[in-house]
C-alpha cells in the first residue's frame, strides 16, 4: 500500500480553471490532510512537473484531477522511470465537471482508494493498446500504436478449491471464457482473453480471485469518503461500468446534477448487492445503476441480472422499513438528456431522510449483503425474521434430502461442495451429514453430483438462520464394524442398498456387511487357497 499520495490538479490551459474554483478544492483537500498542487497542463506527455514534485516531496503515488486526454501509457512509463509503481496513479476527469464541491469529493475519494492499492504484480499485467473511450483525440490517434499495460484479476492457487473440491463457479461465470484449468487442474486466467470485467470475483466462494484496482476494501473506502465527509444536499451514488465512460462526454457530465456521485466499477456484473445496501448504510439518499448498453455484455446490455439484484435489495429495504424507491436502474442516457436523472432525483427529494444518514457505519469485514442486513436490522431494532424464497439473485440456499432413507452417506456431495457447506462427520459408531446454511452459495453442484438424485436446493434467505449459524443435521446412520479388524467401514443404509441392488445371497450378504474391503480381499484369498488345497 502507498505511504504518501499527492493530488495534482490540472488547469488544462484555463478549461478547468475557468469552470471550477481550484483553490477551494485545494483548501478542502488540505483540511483532510491531503497535499495538492496546481499545474497548467498535465496533458503534456513528459509529465516533467509532476515527476519533479514526486521526487522532491518523496511521494509514491498521485491522483490527477485532469481531463481524459491524459496519456496513461506515458504516465506509466514516467512512473516506472522514477522507480515507482507504474499503476500508482489515478485520473479523475474534472474537465467536464461543473460542481466544485463534487470535484473535491471525487479527488479525495480517489486518493483514499489509491492509498489502499496493493501494488502491481507481474501476474496482474497484460499488454494492450490504449483503451479509447469514445472518439479518439488527436494525441490518442497519433500514439495509438504504442503498447501499454492494463491490470486484470488473478487467481491465488493457495485459496482456490478447483482441485480439492472440483469448484468450477468462476469458469462457468466468465463471459469471455478466459478461465480454464491447467494440467494440474488448477483454475487459471488466460491473460490474452481476459478483459478485466471482474465478474468472476463475486462468484468465488473462497475469495481466491482479486482485481488490484477493484478490491472490496478499496470500493468500500471510496463509498465511505463520498458519503460521509460533507453534510449538505442529498447524495445519490451512481454506479457505472468502466466501458461506459463515454456517457460522460459532451454535455453528459457537464450537467450531471450535483447530488449524483459517480463511482466506476469494471462491470456492473462485478457489483455485489452488498455495495448497493452499503451505500444506504453510509447515508446515501439513493443508489442508481447506470447502463449505457455495453453490447456483448449480458450484465450491462440487458441488465436482467442487475434488475434481479435491485429487486432483492428493494425487498430487504422494505423489510427494514426504508423506502424501496431509493434504488433503481437508469438505461441509455442520451447525450444532453437529463430527464431520467431529474426524475430519479425528484423522487428521492420527495422521500424522508435516510434513517442511517450521518449516524456512522461499522467497518465491514464480511461483504455479504445478508450479514449487512443483519447488522442493519439490529440498528433498526427489528425483531421479525426476513424470509425470501426462490429469488434468483439470492446466493444462499437451503439444502434438503427429498428421500432421506435413500441417502447412503457416500460423501460425494461434501467432496464437490466448494464452500464446505456440506460436511461428513464420522466416528466409531455413526456417520453424519451436516449442512451449514450460512456458507451455502446455492450453486447446486451437490445436487448434480449426487448418485441417488435425492438432494434438493432451494434459493432462500432466512436471516434468523444466518444469525444462529447452526449446522443442520441432514442424515445420520449407524456404522458397521469389520469383524476381522474392528474398523468402521460401511453405513447400515449403504449395506442394505448394496444387497438389494446386487440381489446377494445370505453368504454374499454376510461377506459385504461383516468385512471391510481389505479384509474381504484377505478372506477371499484364504478361501481360494483352501479350495486349492482341497482339490490337491
Amino acid at each position: 500500500m502507498f505511504k504518501s499520495t499527492i493530488v495534482a490538479i490540472c488547469g488544462c490551459s484555463g478549461k478547468i480553471a475557468g469552470r471550477l474554483d481550484l483553490e477551494s478544492i485545494r483548501d478542502f483537500l488540505s483540511i483532510h490532510g491531503v497535499k495538492s498542487f496546481l499545474c497548467e497542463n498535465l496533458c503534456d506527455d513528459t509529465f516533467e512537473e509532476v515527476s519533479k514534485l514526486l521526487k522532491e516531496g518523496g511521494f509514491d503515488s498521485v491522483v490527477f484531477g485532469a481531463c481524459r486526454d491524459v496519456d496513461e501509457v506515458s504516465l506509466q512509463e514516467s512512473m516506472k522511470k522514477m522507480g515507482l509503481d507504474p499503476f500508482g496513479f489515478r485520473v479523475v476527469d474534472i474537465l467536464r465537471e461543473d460542481s466544485t464541491e463534487r470535484a473535491g469529493l471525487m479527488l479525495l475519494a480517489a486518493r483514499e482508494r489509491l492509498g489502499l492499492f496493493g501494488g502491481t504484480k507481474e501476474k496482474n499485467l497484460t499488454a494492450c493498446l490504449p483503451h479509447a473511450r469514445g472518439a479518439l483525440s488527436r494525441r490518442q490517434f497519433l500514439t495509438i500504436g504504442r503498447m501499454g499495460y492494463r491490470l486484470i484479476p488473478v487467481i491465488e492457487p493457495e485459496s482456490c478449491v478447483s482441485i480439492n473440491r472440483y469448484c468450477r463457479l468462476c469458469i462457468n461465470a466468465c463471459p469471455q471464457g478466459a478461465i480454464t484449468l491447467n494440467e494440474g487442474k488448477e483454475a487459471i486466467i488466460q491473460k490474452d482473453r481476459c478483459n478485466g470485467c471482474g465478474i468472476c470475483i463475486p462468484e468465488c466462494p473462497k475469495d481466491a480471485i482479486s482485481h488490484p484496482l477493484y478490491t472490496y476494501v478499496q470500493l468500500d473506502k471510496e463509498l465511505e469518503t463520498l458519503l460521509t465527509v460533507r453534510e449538505g444536499r442529498p447524495r445519490i451514488v451512481m454506479f457505472y461500468c468502466d466501458s461506459n465512460n463515454t456517457i460522460f462526454k459532451g454535455n453528459g457530465m457537464n450537467h450531471l446534477p450535483p447530488e449524483f456521485l459517480p463511482l466506476c466499477v469494471p462491470c456492473l456484473g462485478f457489483l455485489e448487492p452488498f455495495f448497493i445496501l452499503r451505500s444506504i448504510e453510509f447515508g446515501a439518499d439513493g443508489v442508481v445503476l447506470f447502463s449505457n448498453g455495453c453490447k456483448g455484455c449480458k450484465y450491462c446490455f440487458n441488465m436482467v441480472v442487475q434488475e434481479r439484484n435491485i429487486e432483492l435489495i428493494r425487498n430487504i429495504l422494505a423489510y427494514l422499513n426504508i423506502e424501496e424507491e431509493r434504488v433503481g436502474i437508469l438505461y441509455h442516457l442520451e447525450e444532453g438528456s437529463l430527464k431520467p436523472l431529474e426524475e430519479f432525483s425528484k423522487g428521492i427529494n420527495g422521500l424522508p431522510a435516510n434513517p442511517f444518514k450521518w449516524r456512522g457505519a461499522e467497518k465491514s469485514q464480511d461483504y455479504s449483503p445478508y450479514s449487512l442486513s443483519l447488522r442493519l436490522r439490529k440498528r433498526k431494532g427489528i425483531k421479525e425474521n426476513l424470509l425470501l424464497s426462490l429469488h434468483p439473485s439470492i446466493r444462499v440456499g437451503m439444502i434438503g434430502l427429498k428421500n432421506p432413507e435413500e441417502c447412503t452417506l457416500c460423501g460425494i456431495c461434501g467432496t464437490y461442495c466448494p464452500t464446505g457447506a456440506l460436511e461428513i462427520k464420522e466416528d466409531f459408531t455413526k456417520k453424519t451429514l451436516y449442512f451449514d446454511y450460512q456458507h451455502c452459495r446455492a450453486c447446486a453442484e451437490c445436487m448434480r453430483q449426487c448418485p441417488e438424485r435425492i438432494i434438493s436446493v432451494k434459493r432462500c434467505l432466512d436471516l434468523d438462520s444466518i444469525e444462529k449459524g447452526e449446522r443442520i443435521l441432514l442424515k445420520e446412520d449407524e456404522l458397521l464394524r469389520c469383524k476381522r479388524c474392528g474398523r468402521p467401514f460401511l453405513t447400515q443404509g449403504h449395506a442394505s442398498k448394496m444387497k438389494m441392488a446386487a440381489g446377494l445371497t445370505n453368504k454374499g450378504s454376510d461377506l459385504i456387511t461383516s468385512l471391510c474391503l481389505d479384509c474381504r480381499g484377505i478372506s477371499m484369498f484364504e478361501s481360494l487357497k483352501q479350495d486349492i488345497s482341497t482339490l490337491a
